[in-house]
């Protein structure tokens, strides 16, 4: 077999050239291609005779995961059956395109990787194939993956179609890959991306916003952390652990104030300590950080909305019947009690969903 090598410039090519090297994949042709991390194999995932030879030529075992690689996110839902888990969900919004790649259930009782890489050539031979690619790293089985075009030369000219040499890759190590299930999020290889990144962004982060960040929001802060902690049958301080983190800012808030003592009372005849919160203002990288934003008033829904309106479908009322929460600073005991009440019974009524 002759293996014609096709060489692009990534920040200059002409797509057009990978017209015959995407009809190569769709009639069952290998093709090693670059991505951001290493350099893959693309098969026609449809094409058994494809898929054997592959395996073959990387001296695989038949049972090998193949990763099947997208140029668009919204390709995830073709290849699962069930909903996409919220904190998969949350991975792909943050992270692809680039060096993830994601194991979900297939919906079949099995497992389905997926990795949309963030390498223009890669994604343009995917577009142009037209078919369910799949692309283990360009290397024999046990051996390092190939960095640089040379090293897929000298492992597979002769044994694969096309080596399209796009230059080096940019990180230089693999993907890092992780497998989701519900709301568990396991590191299986931690490559590119560090696995505490992997872990902070698939928190479920739920913030409450009121003005001052004293009284309202800190207050809805204790009780959903003592709430949840309940509803899972572990401890406020495993919440974390358990990928919840619960926090809360005020708009016009100062840094490092502590909760007004009304509220400390009212919380500790909650059986709740809320001594050691300090006030934190509310900022863009909070709101952009945060899945579920509650404020207690309108104007603080209104705020955040004004702010990044690209939030507006994850900001609500804390309460689900469109009431007013006021701010009891100032107010007697009877004042404080009534808010911490009223806040408890939205936030029971809110809880189910988490």
């Amino acid at each position: 077999m002759e293996t014609r090598i096709l060489k692009l410039d990534p920040e200059n090519y002409d797509t057009n050239l990978l017209t015959p090297v995407g009809k190569c994949i769709r009639d069952g042709g290998l093709v090693a291609f670059p991505t951001e991390t290493v350099y893959g194999i693309a098969a026609n995932r449809d094409n058994p005779d494809a898929i054997a030879k592959l395996l073959s030529v990387r001296n695989s075992p038949q049972e090998k995961l193949l990763t099947i690689h997208i140029a668009d996110s919204n390709s995830v839902k073709k290849y699962i059956n069930n909903t996409i888990p919220n904190k998969a969900q949350k991975l792909i919004n943050k992270l692809w395109p680039g060096p993830l790649t994601i194991v979900l259930s297939a919906g079949d009782g099995g497992s389905i990787g997926l990795r949309y890489p963030n390498n223009e050539i890669a994604c343009d031979l995917i577009k142009t194939s037209g078919v369910t690619v799949v692309a283990p790293s360009a290397n024999l089985s046990g051996e390092p993956p190939a960095y640089e075009a040379n090293s897929v030369i000298k492992a597979f000219n002769g044994k694969i179609d096309y080596i399209i040499d796009g230059g080096p890759t940019r990180h230089r190590t693999s993907s890092t890959v992780v497998r989701i299930i519900g709301d568990n999020v396991e590191v299986l290889r931690e490559g590119a991306i560090p696995k505490s990144v992997v872990y902070d962004f698939s928190y479920t982060t739920v913030l409450f916003i009121c003005t001052g960040n004293t009284c309202r929001s800190p207050i809805a802060e204790a009780i959903f952390k003592n709430l949840l902690a309940k509803k899972y049958g572990i401890s406020e301080d495993e919440l974390e652990a358990k990928g919840f983190r619960i926090i809360s800012s005020g708009t016009s808030a100062g840094a490092g104030v502590p909760p007004v003592e009304g509220v400390v009372k009212t919380m500790e005849e909650m059986g709740i300590n809320i001594e050691k919160h300090q006030s934190q203002p509310l900022t863009p990288s909070l709101i952009d950080e945060a899945d579920y934003i509650y404020g207690m008033t309108d104007s603080h829904i209104d705020i955040v909305k004004e702010w990044m309106p690209e939030a507006e479908d994850k900001v609500f009322l804390l309460s689900p019947n469109s009431e007013q929460i006021e701010d009891p600073i100032g107010g007697s005991m009877d004042t404080y009690k009534e808010c911490a009440n009223t806040i408890k019974k939205c936030i029971e009524q809110r809880i189910d969903k988490f």
